[in-house]
Formats: C-alpha cells, structure tokens, sequence
C-alpha cells in the first residue's frame, strides 16, 4: 500500500501538509477553517482562543518549542505569546 499525496483528503485527526509563520507584530491573529492546530517554533508563552469560541483567552507559560495546544484555534492573542508560532494546514 502506498501514500497518495495527490488524493489524500486530511482532517482534524491527520497531520497537516502546509503551514505558515504567524506575524503577531500587528496584533491577534484570527486563524480560518483550514488551520488543525499550531506549533510553537520557539520556547515562551502562547495565548489563543479555542475555535468556536466567543470569548476568553488559554495562556501557556513557558512552553518548550515543539508544543502543540490541545485546541483547534480560532484566535491567536499577540499580548500573551513570546513565542515564535506557526500553523498546521490542510
């Protein structure tokens, strides 16, 4: 058996095959339907907003680079996160 990139259909439980660096320099950062999850790329502290959500915020202090939150994200908030975060993409 082998792996079809070219027709494999991703969702919530599979790896994501793109990705991108999130600039929060100009503030939070809403994040669309097609992101699974984030990474931080760096150690430090990450904030963000569970998708579907409407309001609150989860902070992680000092987390290891490498983290993966327990959430799909819906928001990521600049004034909590030192870290560097990136996106994990269909």
């Amino acid at each position: 058996m082998s792996f079809e990139r070219e027709t494999f259909e991703g969702n919530l439980g599979t790896f994501g095959f793109k990705g991108r660096v999130l600039d929060l320099n100009a503030g939070d950062v809403p994040l669309g339907s097609e992101v699974k999850a984030i990474v931080l790329l760096s150690a430090g502290d990450v904030a963000y907003r569970p998708a579907g959500e409407e309001e609150g915020v989860i902070p992680f202090v000092g987390m290891a680079a490498g983290f993966i939150p327990p959430h799909v994200p819906g928001l990521v908030i600049a004034s909590g996160t030192s870290a560097t975060v990136a996106t994990i993409e269909d």
